[in-house]
């Protein structure tokens, strides 16, 4: 593996070496997340960030989001040659599923003898971001 080759070579603290990379990689994500809550800004999307508790709510998400979705990437990246492209198959998978499954809801919502299902399938799909 050649993150244990990095952290052996460079003679770094194995913790140190995660957390900093983590941090990083965080920070990074961070970036993202101001640039999006300046656009709900911009567009006035009070749901969003209307009132002080959608807005922390709003945050909150984006927050444990990025945590999840690193770590994620983190974890896929021994599966592959390099972290990038654990990272743009963590993020086309999310990016797919979340927009299969809106999709798949919004189709069977529009039918009204699936109506019911999709009340259901929009609960159980909660869990994939």
């Amino acid at each position: 593996c050649k993150a244990k080759h990095i952290q052996l070579a460079s003679g770094v603290n194995l913790l140190a070496f995660w957390l900093a990379h983590l941090t990083w990689d965080f920070c990074s994500y961070m970036v993202t997340t101001g640039a999006a809550f300046s656009m709900f800004g911009a567009f006035s999307r009070s749901e969003y960030v209307g009132s002080g508790d959608s807005a922390m709510a709003t945050f909150l998400l984006f927050f444990f989001y990025g945590l999840t979705s690193i770590g994620a990437s983190y974890l896929a990246s021994f599966y592959f040659e390099t972290f990038t492209q654990a990272q743009s198959v963590v993020s086309g998978f999310s990016l797919f599923t979340g927009f299969a499954l809106v999709l798949t809801t919004n189709i069977l919502d529009s039918i009204s003898s699936t109506h019911d299902v999709a009340k259901v399938l929009r609960h159980m799909f909660r869990v994939v971001p």
